[in-house]
């Protein structure tokens, strides 16, 4: 019980005692001396830091125009990209389909393939008779998406096939769109 201090005060005149009315704030005794050291940052692409802007063998900048503007050179290329669409009606159960079929030319990529349809699928991409890629549509999903990314490589001259095949009683109707890069 020595530890414990008792007060002729109650707690409103505490609070006032307590308050420093001038500095809006509770009043306390405390002295703080820091000492901080001074800190050197050296940032250096040839050491490794990879928040380097520029290669660290050479500079690159960026000279604007007197009037504020930049030049921009664009560079031509000889890729261009066609979107091949095909579509079934009518598909009966357990039939594997061809929804659709292209060529490729030389330099062909396979970017991405859409597909769907209006019953639960599952969907083949071929190139020849080699499948590559196979995705499967459920009941809260008919829709899919093959993505390749940069793009596949297909060689030239073989046959890129998307197909379906379905195993619901009733007939289905199926879609595939085919993004191609070729150059």
């Amino acid at each position: 019980m020595s530890n414990i201090i008792t007060s002729k005060l109650d707690p409103g005149q505490i609070i006032r005692r307590s308050y420093d009315d001038d500095k809006n704030r509770i009043r306390v005794d405390a002295e703080v001396e820091a000492v901080i050291a001074p800190v050197d940052v050296a940032i250096d692409a040839a050491d490794g830091d990879n928040i380097a802007i520029a290669d660290p063998t050479g500079t690159n900048f960026l000279e604007p125009n007197s009037d504020g503007s930049i030049n921009v050179v664009i560079q031509q290329s000889s890729e261009t990209t066609s979107n091949i669409f095909g579509e079934v009606s009518g598909v009966v159960s357990g039939i594997v389909t061809t929804i659709m079929s292209y060529t490729a030319l030389s330099d062909t990529k396979l970017v991405s393939v859409d597909v769907g349809g209006t019953n639960v699928a599952e969907y083949t991409v071929y190139f020849g008779a080699m499948p590559q890629a196979r995705k499967f549509t459920y009941f809260t999903s008919l829709n899919e998406r093959f993505d390749f990314g940069q793009g596949l490589p297909v060689p030239a001259g073989t046959l890129i096939q998307i197909s379906v095949v379905h195993q619901r009683p009733d007939t289905g109707d199926f879609i595939a769109n085919t993004l191609i890069l070729n150059g």
